[in-house]
């Protein structure tokens, strides 16, 4: 696990760029297979149609802190369920928020990725957002 952190720490200070719209919509036409078939953390480079290496278009920005997963212990689950001491989670957002602020006029739409290490199998990972409608407030929580 040092040696991801310590490539995502690599990267401290540095800044995508907002992928526009219309690169957005051409992801529709990519086969996309290769991305949720990944079953390892190894960085490999996709090709967008086999030309040029693929950019990520959504959720391009996003902060990186180290997690652990504390069970309560009050349910007969197993696996991640019962905790991990090891993991990342992601917080991104698809696009820019509105420079017309909060409420109505929102653009924001929070993400977040869960990573957790498993001893001798592929880690356990969640994406997960709330929906596509844009929240009401600047709080990442809240919704």
């Amino acid at each position: 696990m040092q040696h991801i952190w310590d490539n995502i720490e690599s990267t401290a200070g540095t800044n995508a760029d907002w992928v526009f719209p219309l690169k957005q919509g051409l992801m529709l036409f990519e086969d996309m297979s290769s991305m949720f078939e990944q079953t390892d953390f190894a960085q490999k480079t996709w090709y967008s149609f086999g030309l040029a290496p693929r950019i990520k278009t959504i959720h391009a920005k996003g902060v990186v802190q180290k997690i652990r997963w504390q069970s309560e212990g009050t349910h007969e689950f197993t696996g991640l369920f019962k905790g991990a001491d090891y993991g990342f989670i992601r917080y991104s957002l698809p696009s820019p928020n509105s420079k017309l602020g909060w409420g109505e006029n929102s653009s924001m739409l929070p993400g977040i990725a869960l990573k957790f290490f498993r001893d001798g199998v592929f880690s356990g990972n969640i994406h997960a957002m709330n929906g596509l409608d844009a929240t009401l407030t600047p709080n990442f929580f809240e919704n």
